[in-house]
């Protein structure tokens, strides 16, 4: 297998790309149904910054390239990894509420990896205009802070899964640990200048651990969303559809709104409630996210919450 015609960009690289833009496009639907899903959003801007990556790196730098300097090719190559590999402490930290990384994700990435390398690299080429030998040294301290964090990070690991690893629930916390030890190469692969398919794999060998762990977390959290919802729909307060159908007039739902709100009641998918309406599972989609919107939730156990609850009764109603 070559290289993309005219380019520098090794066809896996392209592969990789192409994979990964279509799912930042499904994400993206995903998240505009659930703007509140801040894993998701997380999920979403390590993805997008892995693209930029895999794009500079596969296409810079190149010589061929002739309209664009070669110092400023290495840049964009060298500082779309450097700017990736500077979230991956911040995305842990969030996501997986590693609360000792804070001042690392915070202050330790950006000062003691994106300020040396940038610093080093843009003084020494200005000043010797040797790339490499700036490149070099403005790896230095970020490669001797990535082991450092690297083991911070397992160690915060460690203690987070402390009782899965107790109950003989292996699996996340090894996950977790498999994600984040290609991370802590990337200053070296950058330093001995690896071949691109190997930066490739091992790049996003990483990324393919987070994304089976955040499917995982999706999964389980919509199973659970799911039976706490039909708990709640088979509860009986004495009051419950009054206080039910005054909710619903309060937050000004449409008759078709109304319709598919007691379908959610009686604990139907989408597409259930699309195949009873005669209507597509998209068309249904959109009147549920509208529905969220002016009752301002998130998912449809916040929705039938809040409809079932009388004291909310008298909220105003959004905008």
């Amino acid at each position: 297998m070559g290289k993309i015609a005219g380019t520098d960009m090794h066809v896996v690289t392209f592969l990789f790309v192409v994979v990964e833009l279509l799912m930042f496009t499904s994400q993206t639907i995903l998240f505009l149904s659930r703007p509140k899903d801040s894993d998701r959003k997380y999920y979403m801007i390590l993805l997008g910054l892995l693209i930029i990556k895999n794009i500079a790196s596969g296409l810079f730098p190149d010589p061929g390239f002739t309209t664009i300097p070669l110092a400023v090719q290495y840049g964009l190559a060298y500082g779309a990894g450097f700017v990736m590999a500077s979230y991956f402490p911040f995305y842990f930290y969030r996501v997986f509420e590693l609360n000792g990384l804070r001042w690392h994700a915070l202050y330790g990435v950006p000062l003691l990896i994106l300020v040396p390398f940038f610093l080093f690299f843009l003084s020494e080429t200005i000043i010797t205009g040797n790339i490499e030998s700036s490149i070099n040294h403005g790896l230095i301290l970020p490669a001797i802070y990535g082991l450092v964090l690297l083991f911070i990070i397992l160690n915060e690991i460690r203690k987070k899964y402390l009782g899965q690893v107790k109950s003989k629930n292996y699996f996340e916390a090894i996950a977790v640990y498999a994600a984040i030890t290609p991370w802590a190469f990337l200053a070296f692969c950058a330093f001995y200048r690896i071949e691109q398919v190997k930066e490739v794999f091992l790049t996003n060998a990483g990324f393919i651990v987070i994304t089976v762990l955040f499917i995982g977390k999706g999964v389980k959290r919509d199973r659970d969303s799911h039976l706490r919802l039909q708990e709640l729909s088979k509860r009986e307060f004495f009051d419950s559809n009054q206080v039910f159908e005054q909710n619903l007039t309060n937050y000004n739902l449409t008759a078709k709104e109304r319709e598919i709100v007691n379908h959610i009641r009686e604990g139907k998918t989408y597409k259930a409630i699309a195949d009873e309406l005669h209507r597509s599972e998209r068309t249904v989609t959109t009147h549920a996210a509208n529905i969220f919107f002016k009752v301002g939730v998130s998912n449809k156990v916040e929705l039938l919450t809040k409809l079932e609850t009388a004291d909310i009764k008298e909220e105003k109603v959004p905008n």
